[in-house]
């Protein structure tokens, strides 16, 4: 997307108002929804109020005007984050954890990490145009006890992206173990979005960070190494069963999967069933041309999708929630031949979801919680009615 295109589009956001985006229009790619199954959390009394980011701590926003050094190290109580690790920052008499680096075009990065696990590691920006000294990409790495130093200029455009470990063989766990954490960069179309609807970073402006896990440690088993490792639950921003208490008005989700294997089939639904359209703005390269009205998203792991969600109509009361739906995973041909195996084990048909894959969980092995199956993630409760002009 060009500068040009992207400022025409921020122009037609303030000019126009939100109504040159056809937040209630459905989209005409749509593959056929069964309602999610799974409740939210059994009773809303387990569900809990969402962990949002604030000005230091855990996912604590930051800007780089100077040096900074990042520790790669056990965390403890004191931390307050769910993840038994994280990178840990001291920064202006501010702890943070697992900090959302904000960055401008043309800013210069120094940063440090110090390795204090037992595995060697090394940081990879995801997504940002470095050389390869600073990518972080595996063909070097800080052995335990070492540090390691970047340097380099920001040369993507606004957008969502995100930094995770990646070293040979040991990505997957240190990841699924809380080392990772958000960028944020800014331009001035940036600035002009979020002055054109009213965003708010940590109020109206929220990211989640969606990350399946299991009661038990990073040990994946030969069928995890096969079809990937895949959780039982599913946290949003380290929060199990989590809402967010709302206002009609737009909102703005950024959303990043940071699950080990799994793929999410996002969409908004109401109490009554109705299918919730949104808007989505951006995706791993930040911005996009124009607009674009949708019922549901896919996301892998490592995408990133930058939505708007109108709540200007809805009543009161109301709850909202963000699923992820039933689908077809199509994993490979392998699984099919399993199935077959145990089929002619049992003198049976292959046992297989609605969507037509094969249901692992029926085999008796994998995760309680299969790829492809519906559930809930995150509620949306209306509480306040306002005046919002921007719509």
């Amino acid at each position: 997307m060009t500068s040009t295109r992207r400022r025409d589009f921020i122009k037609a956001l303030g000019g126009l108002g939100l109504s040159a985006l056809p937040f209630r229009t459905l989209s005409d790619h749509h593959l056929g929804v069964a309602p999610t199954t799974q409740d939210f959390c059994g009773d809303d009394s387990r569900s809990r109020p969402l962990f949002i980011p604030g000005p230091a701590g855990l996912f604590g926003r930051i800007g780089l005007d100077a040096p900074l050094r990042m520790r790669a190290a056990a965390l403890n109580d004191a931390d307050r984050s769910p993840w038994p690790l994280g990178f840990s920052v001291e920064h202006k008499g501010r702890r943070y954890t697992n900090p959302t680096l904000v960055l401008r075009p043309g800013d210069r990065v120094r940063i440090e990490l110090e390795n204090a696990i037992n595995d060697p590691t090394i940081v990879h920006w995801h997504g940002l145009a470095v050389d390869t000294r600073n990518d972080g990409g595996g063909m070097t790495l800080a052995a335990p006890g070492e540090r390691y130093a970047y340097d380099f200029e920001v040369r993507n455009r606004s957008g969502l992206y995100w930094y995770h470990p990646h070293p040979h063989g040991m990505t997957a766990g240190q990841a699924y173990r809380g080392l990772f954490g958000l960028i944020e960069i800014e331009d001035d179309d940036e600035h002009r979005l979020r002055a054109a609807l009213d965003l708010v970073p940590a109020k109206t402006e929220i990211p989640l960070v969606l990350q399946d896990r299991r009661a038990s440690d990073y040990a994946p088993n030969d069928a995890d190494r096969t079809h990937g490792f895949l959780g039982g639950s599913v946290l949003v921003n380290g929060t199990a069963c989590p809402y967010l208490d709302v206002a009609t008005r737009i909102y703005r989700f950024r959303v990043l999967n940071a699950s080990n294997a799994r793929t999410y089939r996002l969409g908004l639904r109401a109490a009554g069933g109705e299918e919730i359209p949104f808007t989505l703005i951006g995706t791993d390269g930040g911005l996009i041309a124009s607009s674009l009205p949708c019922k549901e998203a896919f996301l892998a792991s490592a995408e990133r999708i930058d939505i708007l969600v109108d709540l200007s109509d809805a009543a009161v009361g109301e709850t909202l929630v963000l699923e992820t739906r039933a689908f077809d995973p199509m994993h490979t041909e392998m699984a099919v031949v399993a199935a077959a195996d145990h089929a002619a084990m049992t003198n049976g048909a292959p046992s297989r979801t609605s969507g037509g894959s094969v249901d692992h969980a029926a085999m008796g092995h994998g995760s309680t919680f299969p790829e492809g199956a519906p559930r809930g993630l995150l509620q949306l409760r209306v509480r306040e009615r306002v005046s919002y002009a921007a719509r």
